[in-house]
């Protein structure tokens, strides 16, 4: 995933609120983020 898009998806997890495009007003959101990889992570 691009920077640029980190950095948006990180403010909508820290904010729980989505701003629509052509809009100036914050949604508030509730979601659940789920993420799976292929690779392997490494062992801590």
């Amino acid at each position: 995933m691009p920077l640029y898009q980190q950095v948006k998806l990180l403010r909508v997890l820290e904010d729980s609120a989505v701003t629509r495009i052509g809009s100036a007003t914050p949604v508030k959101v509730d979601f659940r983020l789920v993420a799976a990889t292929h690779k392997s992570l490494p062992q801590h």
